[in-house]
């Protein structure tokens, strides 16, 4: 691989997926419909919200892994908090482990945001309650996640962890920040922060770069929200992503044998535009992604391995034209418009390939045989629901897979896909893959 040689800045769509938040299980409640002002039988009290933790839903790794890294924590929690976000105020919040480790978590960032969201931890579900299961990733790992289905959920959410003086902000021009990586961090951040400062791009006040070490998860949550330019190198420490404020852009840099976006579909979730710039390796960020989550090399200090190195030689030459394009698309979206708009106001297109949206398994066998119909593994490329090639694209083997593997589907799937219930849609597919994540047993 030629180390010295940086794909080009490019723009990351959002997926389209959405997590169906109606998928769930209840008991003790008045009425068995979908109507989230039925009451506890019997009485007027609100059913409790019950996010639950198994092995059908996460898989069990990504829950063990989420008490050790907060990118996998948020990949819970944030899940957690869009099913809270949809039910009625006053909803008694609870997450309910049912798989090892049983107990909350003990990160003081994770800690902080699940105390945020009020949430209570069960070890035993109350009586009258609706039961929703996490989902594991969505889509192919590493690459698309749906966080929240709305913009206003991961507001909410920050609303919570943000100290009141961060809570409103003055439009003054914009500020640039690099959330750098306390061990893989960008070594020319110091250098870029400084050119910055002492050749102010029109509209730029100020720059800076941080570690989010030491820092506590209010600090960490301040520094990102008041920042309108953001970018980082791939890590851990991009789970605070879901504090940008609406309008913000943010890139993540990316060393070619691990390229894994998925705070990039955060961010988009909270309301960000999202590019990213890698160390070429691969044809296509798919590519890219396909090579880091396909390797052997896909484990333990080996994944560490892969990830260091290559963003060192990503330098000025390259950062500098990035910076000023970021700078564009967030004069763009003053206002808090929803799309990246190039110079001349025409809707930027994305120079990636669109986001495949359904697991692992299923893109690796796209890549190797024809597809029927052959556009459906992309939520850009769907038809809209109603004509028969919409139809026909819901109703695929992949489409149908994913709702079933994980409860997210295509925005224009999901109604359709909804309207079936447990039973009639686990008949639809062999029993082997019919992973419906609200069944409760382990």
């Amino acid at each position: 691989m030629n180390v010295s040689r940086i794909a080009p800045f490019a723009q990351l769509p959002p997926s389209g997926l959405k997590l169906d938040l109606q998928r769930y299980v209840s008991t003790g409640v008045a009425t068995k419909t979908r109507d989230t002002a039925a009451l506890c039988q019997g009485t007027q009290q609100v059913p409790s919200a019950v996010c639950v933790i198994n092995a059908r839903s996460t898989r069990g790794s990504l829950w063990k892994w989420s008490h050790g890294n907060i990118g996998h924590a948020a990949q819970i929690l944030f899940k957690c908090w869009s099913f809270f976000d949809s039910q009625p105020p006053g909803a008694q919040r609870y997450i309910w482990p049912r798989i090892p480790p049983p107990y909350a978590y003990t990160m003081e960032w994770s800690r902080g945001v699940a105390n945020a969201m009020n949430v209570t931890w069960a070890t035993r579900p109350p009586s009258c309650a609706r039961f929703w299961a996490v989902p594991a990733r969505e889509g192919f790992p590493g690459k698309v996640e749906s966080y929240f289905n709305r913009v206003g959920a991961a507001q909410t959410l920050a609303m919570l962890v943000l100290p009141p003086e961060a809570r409103t902000q003055v439009e003054m021009g914009m500020r640039v920040g690099v959330n750098n990586h306390a061990i893989r961090g960008w070594q020319h951040a110091a250098e870029f922060v400084s050119h910055i400062l002492a050749n102010l791009p029109s509209g730029v006040v100020s720059a800076a770069e941080w570690t989010m070490t030491g820092k506590t998860l209010r600090e960490q949550a301040a520094l990102i929200a008041e920042h309108d330019v953001l970018i980082a190198p791939h890590g851990a420490q991009n789970a605070n992503f879901v504090f940008v404020r609406e309008g913000t852009v943010v890139l993540e840099m990316f060393e070619a044998a691990y390229v894994l976006p998925m705070y990039l579909a955060l961010a988009l979730d909270a309301g960000a535009a999202a590019a990213f710039i890698m160390v070429a390796g691969a044809s296509t960020v798919d590519a890219a992604v396909l090579k880091t989550m396909g390797s052997k090399d896909t484990v333990g200090s080996e994944w560490s391995r892969r990830s260091q190195g290559g963003i060192q030689t990503i330098g000025m030459g390259s950062m500098i034209p990035a910076l000023h394009a970021m700078l564009d698309a967030r004069r763009a979206r003053q206002g808090h418009t929803r799309h990246v708009h190039s110079q001349n106001g025409s809707v930027a297109k994305p120079e990636v390939a669109h986001v495949p949206t359904h697991g692992l398994s299923a893109w690796q066998a796209a890549q190797k045989s024809d597809m029927t119909p052959p556009r459906c593994l992309y939520c850009t490329e769907l038809h809209d629901a109603t004509d028969a090639a919409g139809d026909s694209c819901c109703e695929s083997f992949e489409a149908i897979s994913g709702y079933l593997d994980g409860g997210y589907a295509c925005r224009s799937c999901l109604r359709a896909f909804s309207r079936l219930n447990s039973s009639a849609i686990c008949a639809l597919q062999p029993k082997s893959i019919c992973r419906i994540p609200d069944l409760l047993s382990p």
